[in-house]
């Protein structure tokens, strides 16, 4: 672990920057600004206006990190980055919400001519689909609030909107023997169904962001979350170390170390505080949508018909660059 902080802290550090700086700025964008939950025109505006601002800022934090590499002790250096890197894991595990997005999934049953297949429910992460909403293809029906699909059934398509690597289980059976095919985001799985009195098949699959494999989009998320907290976190442990002996090297406390060590302590509490009201959840009431509907209306057709209108034009207009830009993360309506 300590050759890898001295590799990152070494001589060769413009492809680290970079390296280092692309994590930073999607832990950034994605913890601040939902940049995973925006439409592709959206991501690719803020990667072009905001890339070069805050890789720049992670560029000057490790070129301050570089500068005062030598002057500290490597253990003492080692213990400030272990610590980060244990916080800055924990506040991008509790802090990071898998980004949501609209998910496909499809139901293709094979059976005899004169059996049924029945889809007692499909639960998608802590809810379920509502038969009630589903558009029928031909030889789907709906009995006893249950999905029913005959031999001759065409593929059912469900479209729904869900976060990221969250279960999606379909609980069927059949009268006679047969299977249903389930492809779930590009991924798919043929199941042979249990006959009736037999009990029912479970089948669960995962969602995928934009059917990029779990593994490797979940681990990005994790790593560049780490990787923005932990920066901030070093960066405080850093500042305070090195007004610390400044303040020793002298021998006096002079009024300016003191002041400024008070200041990046009011700094250190104001971000924990921040970080908690950001953490904590947004609690509505019934007359959010009178503010909010405007807003979500005009992103949504362009047109401010049919908003809300005792509210008045007003707060669509105060609502509409937050919600633009933040999307569905609460933090917009916090920071107002």
């Amino acid at each position: 672990m300590q050759r890898l902080l001295f590799f990152f802290l070494g001589k060769e550090k413009h492809l680290k920057k970079i390296f280092l700086g692309v994590f930073f700025f999607f832990g950034a964008m994605h913890q601040l600004l939902s940049f995973w939950e925006q439409p592709f025109a959206v991501m690719l505006g803020q990667v072009i206006f905001f890339f070069p601002v805050i890789l720049k800022t992670s560029s000057l934090l490790f070129d301050f990190y570089f500068q005062i590499n030598h002057s500290f002790e490597r253990n003492r250096l080692f213990l400030f980055f272990i610590s980060s890197l244990i916080i800055g894991a924990s506040l991008g595990t509790f802090l990071n919400i898998l980004p949501a997005s609209y998910h496909n999934l499809t139901l293709t049953p094979s059976i005899h001519a004169e059996g049924e297949i029945e889809i007692l429910e499909i639960k998608v992460g802590t809810g379920r689909i509502d038969f009630n909403e589903v558009v029928l293809t031909e030889g789907w029906f709906i009995r006893d609030k249950y999905l029913y699909a005959i031999a001759q059934a065409e593929t059912l398509n469900l479209n729904f909107n869900e976060i990221t690597h969250a279960p999606v289980t379909v609980l069927s059976s059949a009268t006679t023997e047969g299977e249903i095919n389930l492809i779930l985001d590009g991924r798919q799985n043929t199941r042979i169904l249990h006959e009736a009195g037999e009990g029912f098949t479970q089948t669960t699959l995962h969602t995928r962001y934009r059917s990029i494999p779990n593994i490797f989009f979940v681990l990005f998320i994790f790593i560049s979350g780490t990787v923005f907290w932990g920066s901030l976190i070093f960066s405080i442990f850093l500042l305070q170390e090195k007004e610390s002996r400044n303040i020793v090297k002298d021998k006096i406390f002079f009024f300016h170390n003191h002041r400024k060590s008070l200041i990046i302590l009011v700094i250190f509490s104001i971000v924990i505080n921040v970080v908690n009201a950001l953490a904590t959840p947004l609690i509505v009431g019934d007359d959010t949508f009178a503010y909010l509907g405007g807003a979500i209306r005009l992103l949504e057709t362009g047109s401010l018909k049919y908003g809300p209108t005792y509210t008045g034009p007003a707060w669509t207009f105060f609502f509409t660059p937050v919600l633009w830009v933040f999307g569905r993360n609460p933090w917009g309506v916090k920071f107002l």
